[in-house]
């Protein structure tokens, strides 16, 4: 069947990242794209993450989305003719702003004079741009945050847009707290219109049916990837050793089954390639995108500082996090995020690659009252409105239409 010609305007996605599956709802290209706009989407993947695998294009995307991959900076600014009819770009590749990443396509951007919109960041507890003030730290971490420091970034980011010509971003989707999402971003003035929003994981337990069932004796580990997730790469952390990791994880996780009479499966990271029964895991199950419902259906939950904890707050479900002393000294910002996170949630460090009869005690503690404030605080914005988020988008922008 013919679509009709798109009638509503144009919409430009710059990325830096391949996309999945799952980010088509989560950007909100499948919204618009029933809305019946033209929409472009500008992949900066190979030109910013030359050492990622090819990934092929997402199989639920509309074949008439047009993806830009440029292979050079040069290529990438003979797409301005592509994008210089856009209403609007939706810039989703800056954590806080002004950077040696942003700076190219922010000076297209203002050649061009579209206006832009950013997502503020949804951050973990303690890894907010406040809380990684240099001015916060001691000595022998400033000296380890030196070492992994990206020198050329970090003089980039320390200049202000307006001297390049970029003028600041006309919106900015905030699903938390300003102060933890968009403060001390360099592309906001008091010119950008704030659009209050919750994070992506209060939009899918907002849509969620929730059933009470029995139990099933479960327990969940939320897979992150974490000896080989990208973002470790772009950070330069310590590489974690994987045979230390997986044997410290196994033995863990048969400590825990032990104890508690759980079986534990394990719900895998979008990005994260294993098989079904990975051997990495001691052969436990492994389910793909069905995180939500796994921990629906738990009894206890297991996580690092996955962002998918937020399902095990919402939901109202101990959590236990784990560590190792490599995963804590990785990079300044995984000890910072360890700290915060066990503060706001009540619990506890469990270090797993030094087991003793005390790591999993009171593994089944629940402090409500600190869920509430980490809803409150970490995913959803104090004036947003009770709407799906990317219906609070579109009621916001000016530069979309009626439909």
């Amino acid at each position: 069947m013919m679509r009709k010609p798109k009638s509503n305007g144009h919409l430009v996605y710059m990325v830096k990242w391949p996309l999945f599956d799952r980010d088509l709802e989560r950007f909100g290209l499948l919204h618009f794209y029933q809305e019946n706009y033209q929409i472009t989407i500008v992949d900066l993947s190979l030109i910013l993450h030359p050492e990622i695998p090819f990934y092929p294009r997402p199989e639920r995307l509309p074949n008439d989305i047009e993806v830009l991959q440029p292979k050079t900076w040069s290529e990438f600014n003979t797409f301005g003719r592509n994008i210089s009819s856009a209403n609007l770009i939706f810039f989703f590749f800056q954590s806080f702003g002004f950077s040696r990443q942003t700076f190219r396509p922010l000076r297209l951007i203002a050649q061009i004079r579209v206006p832009y919109a950013i997502q503020g960041i949804s951050p973990l507890p303690g890894v907010g741009k406040n809380d990684l003030n240099p001015r916060l730290f001691e000595l022998s971490v400033l000296f380890k945050r030196f070492i992994h420091m990206n020198l050329k970034n970090s003089l980039v980011a320390r200049l202000k847009p307006q001297w390049f010509g970029i003028p600041m971003a006309k919106y900015a989707l905030v699903p938390c707290e300003e102060k933890l999402s968009i403060s001390g971003n360099s592309l906001v003035d008091e010119k950008t219109k704030i659009i209050p929003l919750h994070t992506d994981d209060f939009e899918r337990f907002r849509n969620f049916k929730i059933h009470k069932k029995k139990s099933k004796k479960k327990a969940v580990f939320l897979d992150q990837n974490m000896v080989y997730h990208l973002d470790y790469i772009e950070i330069n952390a310590k590489p974690i050793d994987e045979n230390k990791y997986f044997e410290a994880l196994r033995s863990a996780f048969s400590a825990i089954e032990e104890k508690t009479g759980l079986s534990i499966e394990i719900a895998k990271h979008p990005r994260a390639k294993y098989e079904d029964y990975d051997p990495r895991f001691g052969s436990r199950p492994i389910f793909s995108d069905q995180t939500i419902e796994m921990v629906r259906d738990s009894d206890l939950v297991l996580a690092h500082h996955s962002t998918a904890i937020s399902f095990a707050v919402l939901l109202q479900k101990p959590i236990a996090i784990l560590v190792t002393q490599d995963m804590y000294t990785r990079h300044p910002v995984d000890k910072n995020c360890f700290n915060a996170l066990t503060a706001e949630l009540g619990t506890e460090l469990r270090y797993i690659d030094d087991l003793d009869s005390d790591t999993f005690e009171n593994l089944f503690k629940v402090d409500l009252t600190l869920y509430a404030q980490y809803i409150s605080r970490y995913l959803r914005h104090p004036n947003a409105c009770d709407k799906s988020y990317w219906d609070l988008v579109s009621s916001s922008i000016t530069e979309f239409k009626a439909t």
